[in-house]
């Protein structure tokens, strides 16, 4: 995360403190925390450094290496959308919206599950290797999104639904399973479709 090759451990808390239903969009955000892992794991004092507490409802986080920088940045889904957060050339760390996942659907929104999937090719003019983020949506929901291009500070990325119905989606992973230099895409479900 600092970018000096020492292991940190990233959390994120599915909801703010004091949140409750039926809108848990309300109430404080879910506070990021990136803790430095101390010389003695097994000390009480662990330092940690605010990333974020703006969103609420996140469900997953990927640490991931988009850009020529030596920190990792932050993928996270939540009630408000998909987002990127990466440490500043002052030491703060900045929130980019990538998309706002799926805002129209009640009593859940937004995206759950997140994870990066590479694509095989040259990096483009700026160093960045290609890559889509794909999604859960709604919150547990019944569609499989995929976002490209999300570079970082992208203004515009492209929102696909690319499956739906899902029952319940509740785990997305990449990997290139058949050698090709392309991510395929993994998506479990919680329920079986209807017939």
């Amino acid at each position: 995360m600092k970018g000096t090759g020492k292991k940190q451990l990233v959390v994120a808390p599915l909801q703010g403190r004091n949140t409750k239903g039926p809108n848990w969009g309300e109430g404080p955000g879910v506070r990021v925390l990136a803790y430095d892992v101390p010389a003695d794991p097994t000390s009480p004092d662990w330092p940690s450094t605010l990333l974020d507490d703006s969103l609420h409802t996140i469900h997953n986080l990927q640490l991931v290496q988009l850009d020529d920088d030596p920190e990792d940045e932050v993928l996270l889904a939540a009630w408000e959308g998909v987002f990127r957060l990466d440490r500043g050339s002052e030491g703060s760390w900045v929130r980019n919206k990538i998309g706002s996942g799926e805002q129209e659907t009640r009593p859940f929104k937004g995206a759950s599950e997140i994870k990066l999937g590479r694509l095989g090719g040259e990096r483009d003019p700026l160093g960045f290797l290609p890559h889509y983020i794909a999604t859960i949506e709604p919150w547990h929901g019944s569609k499989v999104v995929v976002y490209t291009p999300p570079v970082p500070k992208a203004i515009q990325t492209t929102r696909q639904v690319i499956a739906e119905p899902v029952q319940w989606g509740h785990a997305v992973w990449t990997a290139d399973l058949d050698d090709d230099a392309d991510d395929e895409l993994i998506i479990g479900q919680r329920d079986p479709n209807p017939e």
